[in-house]
């Protein structure tokens, strides 16, 4: 496949990156100036966030849903990947309108929370996207890293410090379960992306009670993993302590982004790609 070919199915994501990079320079630029404050600067980068995600938006739109492998398997789209990345789009912009009122009540004055908000939305798009092991890991981290910093964005409270914190230390602890689950399927069957697990797996004629006990294992490290990360039931007690102290725009992003890219990422597993496993591993 040609590198446009690659590149077509991401051009949202790639158009956020790039924004949000030219955004930052602007961001330090201004702060340096002493004629315009930090309320005005907040105030341009609200506009900037909702017209970058507006036309993220316009550029899905305009692209036509394909199912297609891309970047050596790495990454797949279709239609459900098509509509969930809309579904994104549309919720940041919600929160995106929503947060600033409460930020300029707050004085919440960091024009960082914007842009790692935009990074926040390309690293769970990339999750969505992700049909690899590896690429899967790897995008998960990226969101999981920006979203430490966004728990703990506001420097002057200590309740949003100790969030950090404790949102950084679970989410290295959920690394670990998605290290391990990784490892263990690798192990097992010699290959990291789905479509090589769901031939493998429908492919399997003679019960083997040490290789499918193996799979289990594996699966369920990575669904542990998943649950922590995303701060889903019953891995979720240290949610109200992270949510109760980092700013509601923040709770909000939490609670609704993440978990878009939880659903692509159990049907993925539990659904497209393993679905004849399961049913084998029912009968015997």
């Amino acid at each position: 496949m040609s590198l446009l070919f690659n590149l077509y199915f991401i051009t949202p994501n790639i158009f956020l990156v790039i924004v949000s990079l030219y955004l930052l320079v602007f961001g330090v630029t201004l702060t340096s100036s002493k004629n315009l404050g930090s309320p005005i600067l907040s105030k341009i980068f609200l506009y900037l966030t909702l017209q970058v995600l507006y036309l993220s938006v316009s550029l899905l739109i305009s692209q036509v849903p394909i199912s297609a492998y891309f970047l050596n398997g790495f990454l797949f789209s279709n239609f459900f990947t098509y509509f969930s990345n809309f579904f994104l789009l549309t919720f940041s912009v919600g929160i995106v309108s929503l947060a600033f009122p409460y930020i300029k009540i707050q004085k919440i004055q960091f024009f960082e929370f914007w842009i790692l908000l935009l990074f926040g939305i390309v690293s769970i798009s990339f999750v969505l996207y992700a049909f690899d092991l590896l690429s899967i890991y790897i995008s998960i981290e990226a969101q999981s890293l920006v979203f430490y910093i966004l728990a703990s964005i506001n420097r002057t409270s200590e309740f949003s410090t100790e969030a950090g914190l404790k949102y950084f230390i679970l989410g290295a602890f959920s690394s670990a379960f998605l290290l391990i689950g990784s490892a263990v399927l690798y192990s097992a069957l010699g290959v990291s992306n789905l479509l090589d697990f769901s031939k493998i797996c429908a492919g399997l004629q003679n019960f083997d009670a040490s290789l499918m006990s193996t799979l289990v294992i594996g699966l369920i490290f990575l669904l542990t993993a998943f649950f922590f990360k995303f701060n889903t039931a019953p891995f979720h007690f240290w949610s109200p302590d992270v949510y109760d102290g980092v700013p509601l725009p923040v709770t909000a992003t939490f609670a609704i982004l993440p978990k878009i890219a939880l659903v692509g990422l159990f049907l993925k597993f539990l659904f497209f790609r393993f679905l004849t496993y399961y049913q084998k591993l029912i009968i015997f």
